[in-house]
């Protein structure tokens, strides 16, 4: 029989498809590729050659052997010629940024990758190839558990271009809420390349996308305007993005989406949430992974304007640690001694782009920028962050600690601008409403960081005839504790002018979404601070009546806003203190009364000062108020926060 030669026929399904027998629409990229985010890998042979020899293990060591030889020269080559895309670990164990594929991971000098340096690249390459050839297992994610769907399933929520067009804007042009972690210049090139072809988008650029629709959604919804689709769309949108682009990866965007996503799902909520808390875990790892932590000026091969980005993207994480772990009474997630990633420039986003290779140098500080809040924010941060740390140690703090910190966070913010500085806001009728409101969430990160500082100085006075001896533990606690009743009733102050201002008529009145649950969480502690202090100060002293008047102010405001439930609590816990403390003269001396009130009511008992106060059963008692945590209520309804 003739043989019959079989002709070598164009193949018609991709190289990805055809080694993993998918079916293959012959797309240019194909949808099996768009589904598995592997664009890139999407190729087609000229022809096929069916007379190839298989590679036996000696042939391939061989191809090894040359792939290392030839490697090892192009390295040399572009040494001389240009920056490489690999920065070797160096001495000073600033680790290693890999550029896989485009996508940075971040390589500390301790791991098995760093010590194997030779023939690193190489290995590299191998691994990116077996990656691209083996069919991905479908991956559970506990944080966003959403189901998986194709680009073209996700495109169908996105609304017309005019509405995207105009939600874009008002993004990139909001004051208060914008993170200056996108480059509207950037962004706007990549959003003509997306409408071009929306079906050949990256995955997590379309995330970012949805990201920026939903928040951008999330402020017209808060401001009263009407909206096209529901900002719980887009976020919908964006973690089914975030889930099939493979966001764990460590890849181009996703700590901008991320960062995106956790303020859509939390702007305007004036209620603590851990969840937040819990989410700012999952940015900070990643920012571990992608080595934000450690300066760009180690990693050469980032470019200029690569390297400010990163740092901005860095100043965010650290300041939204520092805040939520303390509004959760937990130590802070990012060890700063293992961190040495510098602060960004002062600069406006037209002072610099991507094709930029050498920064400007930073703007004065009285320059108003997208980035100088955040900056100005990193200088009291920093301080307040060493002051939790210190109240947070497991040995008693040594006061020489105290006063030097006391000492630090007080210059720092004397050193600021004096047009950061908060002044009464009916004086400030030039400032815009997110001016406003920028300098009170400096003015009380100051004031909680002298509070905090000298909170546990709130004991009974060790002296209560008066007299301060210079020198003495009595003295230098007094001083202390004054100190932190001072810094607790500006708080106090400064909630009474925020109220005022958001009156019908005042400054602020269309902007109340911009108090926070962090502004909120500041009035609650500085509330408890007065409250501590009246339950254990004699009914005779002078500063009582000041501090019940401030407290009653405070239970009046709260009560205007019963329908949040942290409102609640504080209207729950204000009211029988104020009750208490104004009805303590009357029982003092009845001890036997106030140990019955102790077993029937644990706050009459401990506000009776009959002992130190304990704040875990003041806890335990307000857990067990209507009932005790009704389904689908938050779990986290203690007061262990507020101490």
């Amino acid at each position: 029989m003739k043989r019959v030669e079989k002709r070598n026929r164009p193949p018609l399904s991709c190289q990805p498809c055809r080694s993993r027998k998918l079916k293959c629409n012959r797309g240019s990229p194909c949808d099996t590729c768009i589904k598995r985010d592997k664009q890139s890998s999407c190729q087609y042979a000229e022809n096929a050659n069916r007379d190839k020899p298989k590679n036996t293990t000696g042939d391939r060591l061989q191809n090894l052997e040359n792939a290392v030889l030839q490697f090892i020269q192009k390295e040399a080559t572009q040494t001389q010629d240009q920056p490489s895309t690999y920065t070797p670990a160096t001495s000073s164990n600033s680790g290693t940024l890999r550029l896989t594929g485009g996508q940075p991971q971040y390589v500390d000098s301790t791991h098995w990758l760093s010590i194997l340096n030779d023939i690193k690249e190489v290995r590299e390459q191998l691994s990116t190839q077996e990656e691209n050839d083996t069919e991905p297992q479908p991956e559970v994610d506990l944080v966003f558990p959403t189901t998986s769907c194709s680009i073209s399933e996700i495109l169908l929520s996105l609304p017309p271009r005019p509405v995207c067009d105009g939600l874009v804007s008002q993004y990139f042009n909001a004051k208060f809420m914008m993170l200056p972690i996108i480059h509207p210049i950037q962004f706007q090139k990549e959003y003509e390349q997306f409408w071009q072809d929306p079906s050949k988008t990256p995955m997590l650029w379309l995330g970012l996308l949805f990201s920026i629709l939903g928040l951008a959604t999330t402020l017209r919804q808060l401001t009263g305007l009407p909206v096209h689709i529901p900002a719980e769309t887009f976020r919908q949108r964006t973690m089914q993005c975030l889930v099939v682009g493979r966001y764990t990866t460590a890849k181009t965007y996703a700590l901008e989406i991320l960062g995106l996503h956790i303020q859509s799902s939390f702007i305007g909520q004036s209620d603590s949430n851990p969840n937040f808390w819990f989410l700012m875990g999952i940015v900070i790892r990643l920012a571990f992974q992608m080595g934000y932590h450690r300066d760009p000026s180690h990693h050469p091969s980032l470019t200029p304007f690569e390297s400010e980005m990163r740092r901005r993207v860095w100043a965010v994480t650290f300041q939204l640690d520092a805040l939520v772990s303390f509004q959760m009474a937990l130590p802070s997630m990012i060890p700063s001694e293992f961190c040495d990633t510098s602060l960004p420039r002062n600069l406006t986003f037209n002072d610099f782009g991507p094709d930029t290779t050498v920064l400007p140098p930073s703007r004065p500080l009285s320059d108003r920028s997208s980035m100088v809040f955040t900056i100005i924010k990193s200088y009291v941060m920093t301080v307040f962050k060493k002051i939790v740390a210190h109240t947070q140690s497991l040995s008693p703090p040594p006061l020489e600690i105290t006063v030097m910190l006391d000492m630090e966070i007080r210059e720092t913010y004397n050193r600021l601008p004096t047009n950061y500085k908060m002044t009464s806001i009916s004086k400030s009728f030039l400032d815009s409403p997110n001016i406003i409101m920028e300098k009170v969430c400096i003015e009380l990160l100051y004031l909680k960081g002298i509070m905090v500082l000298h909170r546990r100085f709130l004991q009974p006075r060790g002296n209560d005839s008066g007299t301060r001896e210079e020198g003495s533990i009595n003295s230098s606690t007094n001083r202390f504790r004054d100190l932190c009743l001072e810094a607790a009733m500006q708080i106090l102050a400064r909630q009474v002018d925020l109220h005022a201002a958001c009156l019908p008529g005042g400054q602020m009145y269309e902007n109340q979404w911009m108090l926070s649950s962090l502004s909120t969480h500041d009035f609650l502690i500085a509330a408890m601070a007065v409250c501590l202090e009246l339950s254990t100060i004699s009914p005779h002293t002078a500063e009582r009546g000041s501090y019940l008047d401030a407290l009653r102010t405070s239970h009046t405001i709260w009560q205007t806003r019963q329908g949040l439930r942290d409102a609640k609590i504080a209207v729950q816990a204000l009211g029988i203190m104020i009750r208490n403390i104004e009805s303590r003269q009357d029982r003092m001396g009845n001890e036997g009364v106030v140990q019955s009130q102790l077993m029937e009511d644990p706050v009459t008992g401990v506000l009776e000062g009959s002992g130190d106060l304990d704040w875990a059963l003041l806890d335990q008692y307000f857990q067990g108020l209507d009932g005790g945590i009704e389904q689908g209520e938050d779990p986290y309804l203690g007061l262990d926060w507020m101490v």
